[in-house]
């Protein structure tokens, strides 16, 4: 089957468009990636998008929106770099666009409904690495687990974030 894809609006056409255009004005020295503009154009071009390149935009606007209170970003005539990049993700429109699409299907993994995890909850596990001898991540295991504290148990992130799945997977199938 083939995997479900998404096409730009007509408002991220219009954005990505006026950032292709400010970069050819020369506004745009040393704003954004070959990544970002290669993300203006397609948008432009009215590329249907995959999910998972949908989700990325949505990380990209969550970890940007902070841009919007930067000097000059509402000024068109002088915008920031953070604004030319900005609309070259497709604007408000795709960041409205992609949070929309992502938060859809953000509790579907493979055909199986799970919960969603609390970010807080994953920076907690996170804050709790530390390396090990061979310098790779482990995490200890803590009480928030249900089970006792056995400092002696490390495990890697990849197997905590499997144990959370198969919780998760317990519990829905439980119900």
């Amino acid at each position: 089957m083939a995997e479900k894809t998404y096409s730009p609006t007509e408002g991220m056409k219009i954005a990505a468009r006026r950032a292709l255009k400010w970069k050819e004005e020369g506004k745009a020295t040393g704003a954004g990636t070959a990544v970002g503009w290669g993300r203006a154009s397609d948008i432009v071009a009215g590329n249907a998008m995959s999910l998972s390149v949908v989700k990325r935009m949505y990380s990209f606007f969550a970890r940007h929106e902070v841009d919007k209170k930067g000097k000059d970003f509402n000024n068109t005539s002088n915008p920031s770099n953070g604004r030319i990049m900005w609309d070259a993700w497709g604007g408000d429109a795709g960041f409205t666009w992609s949070k929309k699409i992502s938060e859809m299907n953000k509790s579907v993994f493979e055909g199986v409904f799970i919960k969603s995890v609390d970010a807080d909850e994953v920076d907690t596990y996170i804050d709790k690495l530390e390396p090990n001898v061979n310098q790779e991540p482990t995490l200890q295991k803590k009480s928030v687990w249900g089970g006792a504290f056995d400092p002696a148990t490390p495990n890697t992130l990849e197997e905590v974030l499997e144990d959370i799945l198969i919780e998760t997977l317990d519990e829905k199938l439980s119900d």
